[in-house]
């Protein structure tokens, strides 16, 4: 016997009236001019992006970063005069650089063990979540090769495909660690897709996901292969029925395979097979595998997108043969259609944390507690997004009334209505450096209508706001009515880029 030891109705409406590894194509490349119209995978090149307006660069530039879990501000995206009246981007080849940062060579992994995080300013709940350290990993961590490694090791973790759903019964917190923490290193060392399903599908963090061999097997075949055989389940099963997770005290539920049971051996995928191994094994060889799980981040990234683009936008990853996962989420994320016609909700972590860094809102030492708190009215629990705790990991992006009116209360009374009550201070919030020097009400409108909402005021927007910032006597307070007035915007959680489909 082995035991396996862990290695919106009212509000909505509300908003809407008020407003071999292939290589990749990166963007800008004549490679990428080449590419066909009709791809959906095909990047945005140089001259497209250079051709937009100032305040679409920034906004587009913004959508990606937001996405992953950063943001740029304008002070370092604008070259611009005093009073905000004139700025244009530094860098016309940002989305380029940008893909070169993710794609440079990975060094060594600077943070060893998710308990020893150095120069950590965060404290974390006596539960011990882990899911606390690692955001707090990704939050200070640079934007870098080494930081899209981490970021797609948490994607996943997030997905149906490899959720440690630690809000189960018969999971533990450090599930979440053992789940990242693997999906990090094969990801880092370069190993392939079919490698890192089949070393998932083996773990015990899976099969505490589920339990039983009959619920196990049914769940890989569907997860990772679409494959509905109620017929095929008993089969599975029948490898399997020597593996079983049991209650061991000190141990909580381990998974243990029984030498002294023997499995049935039987015929699945067209294949003679003999055990557990070996159905795994195949179920992470099969065909259906790579279009599967493209299937599943595709619709993580375009979940309000026509079902005919997922459909193409599928068929044409797997076209490309990807091998490793950056295969994937490479070519989505840089690709046309994600950065100019794509449009959904925004995660509320990806809003908050491109938010965040835009407007220079600096958390305090029990941000991550609050952020994965189930209870706190700020927290994802509310908007039913907690990290790595679901079943079916987290796929609701369309929020019920309830879980939006939290979003905007997060949004509105945590991040843009809250001030720090000095830079030293160890409150959360923003600090008034942010409009510190604004005399001019007319300019403060534009920096901020830009900082938050990457477009220039409307006329209509300036009559009727214009009136109200005279009657607050402090930059600050000013910046406070106009924040009020963004967290009622739809434009404040729909991502897209603004601009008409010219295609």
């Amino acid at each position: 016997m082995r035991c396996f030891s862990p290695g919106l109705a009212c509000l909505a409406l509300l908003f809407l009236l008020a407003g071999c590894v292939p290589q990749q194509t990166a963007p800008g490349t004549a490679e990428a001019g080449r590419l066909q119209a009709q791809s959906l995978l095909a990047p945005m090149s140089d001259a497209e992006f250079a051709a937009l307006s100032a305040e679409e660069q920034y906004r587009i530039l913004n959508n990606l970063l937001a996405t992953l879990y950063k943001g740029e501000t304008v002070e370092s995206f604008f070259a611009h005069n005093a009073d905000w009246s004139s700025y244009s981007p530094r860098d016309p080849e940002a989305l380029r650089r940008l893909y070169a940062t993710l794609t440079g060579e990975a060094g060594t992994l600077r943070i060893a063990t998710l308990s020893d995080v150095t120069g950590m300013t965060f404290r974390f709940s006596a539960a011990e979540n882990p899911v606390e350290r690692i955001q707090a990993e990704l939050y200070q961590a640079p934007l870098d090769r080494d930081y899209f490694i981490r970021w797609m090791a948490y994607t996943l973790a997030n997905t149906r495909l490899f959720s440690p759903a630690i809000a189960l019964r018969t999971t533990r917190p450090e599930d979440a660690e053992r789940v990242y923490r693997r999906l990090l290193d094969m990801i880092g060392a370069g190993y392939g897709i079919r490698e890192i399903v089949y070393a998932h599908m083996v773990s015990q963090e899976n099969w505490r996901r589920f339990r039983s061999p009959e619920d196990n097997v049914r769940e890989m075949m569907e997860i990772f292969l679409g494959w509905y055989r109620d017929e095929d389940v008993p089969v599975a099963a029948g490898l399997c029925r020597n593996w079983s997770l049991v209650w061991r005290r000190g141990s909580a539920w381990t998974l243990v395979v029984d030498d002294r049971r023997a499995p049935e051996p039987g015929t699945l995928f067209g294949r003679p097979l003999s055990d557990c191994y070996g159905f795994y094994d195949a179920l992470s060889r099969h065909e259906r595998l790579i279009p599967t799980i493209a299937s599943v981040l595709v619709e993580q990234f375009f979940p309000q997108s026509d079902p005919a683009v997922r459909e193409k936008l599928v068929q044409e990853l797997v076209a490309s043969d990807p091998q490793r996962f950056e295969d994937i989420f490479l070519p989505l994320l840089f690709s046309r259609t994600y950065l100019r016609d794509n449009r959904r909700f925004y995660w509320a972590e990806e809003r908050f944390h491109n938010l965040m860094r835009r407007i220079g809102w600096r958390p305090d030492e029990a941000f991550f507690i609050r952020m994965n708190s189930a209870h706190s009215p700020y927290g994802l629990g509310q908007i039913g997004q907690l990290a790595m705790s679901y079943k079916l990991g987290r796929t609701r992006l369309d929020p019920d009334m309830l879980e939006f009116m939290a979003w905007h209360r997060m949004l509105r009374e945590y991040l843009l209505l809250d001030r720090k009550h000095s830079a030293a201070s160890n409150d959360f919030g923003w600090v008034d450096d942010l409009v510190a020097g604004f005399d001019d009400d007319a300019a403060l409108m534009r920096y901020l209508f830009l900082a938050v909402l990457a477009r220039r005021p409307s006329q209509e927007e300036v009559d009727t706001l214009l009136p109200l910032l005279e009657e607050k006597w402090s930059a600050p307070a000013k910046a406070l009515v106009l924040f009020d007035y963004f967290s009622r915007l739809t434009e404040l959680y729909v991502m897209e880029s603004g601009l008409e489909d010219d295609a």
